[in-house]
């Protein structure tokens, strides 16, 4: 779900845009229901200072009579007279916690009350106690139900407001950001395309000459640079290993009519010169069908091939060989599996890899080679597993390139482009080419579409 950059950071964006939404609604909340407290504590200290200086005109008695008359007035004030015992002699307030009245001061924490003639619902309040002559108690309050609905009232919006803001910025930063992110998308599988090996994809641009444009016109740059030299390096071998061709074949003529004219002491050594002129041209064919499987194969040259098939007619082709020098050749197949590509070309692979099997894998104690063939979802895999020495997994991408040979003293013969060829042809069709350890060997194994 979140392997994607956009998925990523849309997640990201919304859960930091969601916590800075929620510190500000808890900062706005916080602050109203402060900035009320604050009203109220104003309010009840000035009218604790009308109480205190009308008391002081008509004395205790006034006090009285005066918190009678404003305790019936409608309103949210507070207003309680009360006995050293709790007992309630004035005021609006029909019940409250005794122990409330037990010492002087704010109670600014909203504490319950149940007002005079209402019901028995609690209400909440803050108020201030102070004591009068006689021992008498004074509560000066107000009820916090308006305040609280008025905090109510400014949280919804807040939260509204808020969620708006972060729906709204989520959606602008998934239009915008997007765009970005779909560009760098299409960078991406470009940028795949290239590294695959084909030099001739460049990136896109979005004609906006962003930042984007810029480094992607930079990098098409250095691709264009890297491609003609690239073009230039095939090039070059593709003439050497052409013109080098004919004069070895010449070569290789003039070799094998000494050998069948010359003395029997010179015999060998022109026979020697034949064999090594068939190792070299071997090795210039092989470079150049490398070249042109690279250059692409022309969709006509491509047919329904049913790899089962060319399995079996390689296997019927390598069987009498395989055991004259003792390997045991098996092959497993399940039917017709059938690919689109050129059957000279998917007989190649398979003759290049049966080749390696045999070479490398003979050294086993009991070697043997095994040709499988199956279907595995939309793909046709084929495999060639030996149980011999295997390849280091270091080396498993590297015996891909040309000329590459595990074999550092070159005793075994070969030119090192078996495999190279193998890749080349793989990807003309589509497919690619991967080694697993066979515990002991080497497992070769090609992925290729079905038909």
């Amino acid at each position: 779900m979140f392997k994607s950059t956009a998925a990523r950071l849309t997640v990201v964006y919304t859960v930091i845009f969601g916590l800075l939404a929620a510190g500000i609604v808890a900062y706005i909340s916080t602050n109203t229901s402060q900035l009320l407290l604050g009203q109220f504590r104003t309010a009840i200290e000035e009218e604790v200072s009308n109480l205190d200086r009308m008391s002081r005109r008509g004395g205790l008695a006034q006090l009285i009579r005066l918190i009678e008359n404003r305790a019936r007035q409608p309103g949210a004030n507070l207003y309680l007279v009360a006995d050293r015992s709790g007992r309630i002699v004035a005021g609006n307030v029909a019940q409250i916690d005794r122990a409330l009245l037990a010492q002087d001061g704010w109670r600014t924490e909203p504490f319950p009350y149940i007002a005079l003639g209402s019901d028995s619902t609690a209400r909440l309040a803050v108020a201030r106690i102070f004591t009068l002559p006689q021992g008498l108690r004074l509560l000066v309050g107000r009820d916090t139900a308006d305040a609280e609905k008025f905090s109510h009232i400014i949280f919804q919006a807040a939260v509204i407001a808020l969620s708006i803001m972060v729906v709204t910025g989520i959606g602008l930063w998934f239009f915008i950001g997007r765009r970005g992110l779909k560009h760098i998308e299409r960078v991406a599988r470009t940028s795949q395309r290239i590294s695959a090996g084909d030099l001739s994809q460049r990136l896109p641009l979005s004609g906006s000459g962003d930042e984007f444009d810029q480094l992607a016109g930079i990098l098409n740059a250095l691709i264009s640079r890297i491609e003609k030299l690239n073009s230039g390096v095939t090039e070059m071998s593709d003439a050497i290993a052409h013109d080098l061709r004919t004069p070895l074949t010449r070569l290789r003529s003039l070799a094998d009519v000494r050998a069948h004219s010359e003395d029997a002491d010179d015999q060998a050594a022109w026979l020697e010169i034949v064999e090594q002129s068939d190792t070299m041209i071997a090795t210039f064919d092989a470079l150049l069908m490398i070249s042109q499987v690279e250059a692409g194969a022309k969709p006509a040259e491509f047919t329904t091939v049913d790899l089962s098939a060319v399995a079996v007619d390689v296997f019927e082709l390598y069987e009498p060989s395989a055991e004259d020098v003792g390997v045991q050749l098996e092959i497993d197949t399940n039917g017709p599996v059938e690919v689109l590509g050129n059957r000279a070309l998917l007989n190649q692979v398979l003759v290049n890899l049966l080749d390696n099997a045999m070479k490398y894998g003979a050294d086993a104690s009991n070697p043997v080679v095994t040709i499988s063939m199956q279907r595995q979802g939309q793909e046709a895999v084929l495999c060639v597993q030996d149980n011999g020495v295997g390849v280091p997994s270091k080396y498993k991408e590297r015996v891909f390139d040309r000329m590459v040979r595990l074999d550092s003293s070159r005793t075994e013969a070969g030119s090192g482009l078996g495999l190279s060829l193998v890749r080349a042809i793989a990807g003309l069709h589509g497919g690619k080419v991967v080694l697993d350890d066979g515990e002991p060997g080497l497992i070769a194994r090609i992925s290729l579409p079905l038909s």
